[in-house]
Formats: structure tokens, C-alpha cells, sequence
């Protein structure tokens, strides 16, 4: 993240999952440095596979039968 922030020449907004990776203290620490840097961190409301683009290609590559489900209704 540190290299993404210092490439960064204009207004940046991040939205992030609550991966503890992302809510770990070394990540905590930092978000007041880039925020600084005119990096602006989200987060995504705790269970909310819906907002996650990640989320729902993992549920057609898992579950492609589904699709034909939600096709159907």
C-alpha cells in the first residue's frame, strides 16, 4: 500500500473488506499518514458480500448452478 501511496499524484480513494489483514494495527497506523497524502480509506460494512465484486465472482466460480437459479426467478 505504501508503494500505491507514494505513486499516487492526485485524490485517491480506497474501499477495502474487513480482511483482518486490513484491520490489523501496522495497517491502522499508517491510514493517518496516507490520509495525509490525500489517500482516503473505506471500508465495506461487515457482512456484505453484495458490495464485494470479489465476493460474487467467487460465488459463480464455486456455485455456477446458481446462476441458472437466479435466471429462473
Amino acid at each position: 500500500m505504501d508503494d500505491s501511496v507514494a505513486q499516487s499524484q492526485k485524490k485517491t480513494v480506497v474501499i477495502l473488506d474487513n480482511s483482518p489483514i486490513h484491520r490489523s494495527r501496522m495497517f491502522m497506523a499508517k491510514m493517518k499518514e496516507w490520509e495525509e497524502q490525500d489517500v482516503l480509506i473505506f471500508f465495506l460494512p461487515p457482512h456484505s458480500p453484495e458490495l464485494n465484486l470479489i465476493e460474487i465472482l467467487w460465488k459463480r466460480i464455486k456455485y455456477p448452478y446458481t446462476i441458472k437459479l437466479e435466471l429462473n426467478h
